[in-house]
């Protein structure tokens, strides 16, 4: 597995064949090149099926879909995008790019709870009739 760099860039990325695996948070201009790079150094040699998983990711970043719009519509790429956070989820079914850039749900971590429920009150009940509410 190799690892991608880049001095302004905040995202781990490491390339496993025709993967790239995304962990941190897309917010800049350096995580967009260092994406960009990664993805087109796995394209350039010569793997037209990719997989781009995002672990763990916080993303903020547009430049990023238009990237992955055009590898998909522009130069042919099979994309196969997987996302742990339920945000990004969200992001790609309220833009209508959950099929067309195949974007599939994966297992996250126990912190991305919070951002699945943000409209949702839980209560616990604890012995004596006590609750606690969680937002």
């Amino acid at each position: 597995m190799a690892e991608c760099r880049h001095p302004e860039a905040g995202v781990s990325l490491y390339v496993k064949g025709s993967e790239v695996i995304i962990s941190g948070d897309v917010v800049g201009v350096g995580d967009y090149r260092l994406i960009k790079e990664c993805v087109r150094g796995v394209v350039k040699r010569g793997k037209r099926e990719v997989i781009i998983t995002f672990s763990d990711t916080l993303f903020k970043s547009s430049s990023v879909v238009i990237f992955l719009l055009r590898l998909v519509l522009i130069d042919e790429v099979n994309l196969k995008i997987k996302v742990s956070s339920q945000g990004l989820y969200s992001l790609t079914e309220f833009l209508n790019l959950t099929k067309r850039l195949c974007v599939e749900r994966i297992r996250g971590s126990v912190w991305d709870c919070p951002s699945i429920c943000v409209n949702f009150y839980y209560s616990l009940i604890f012995k004596n009739n006590r609750y606690l509410t969680i937002y």
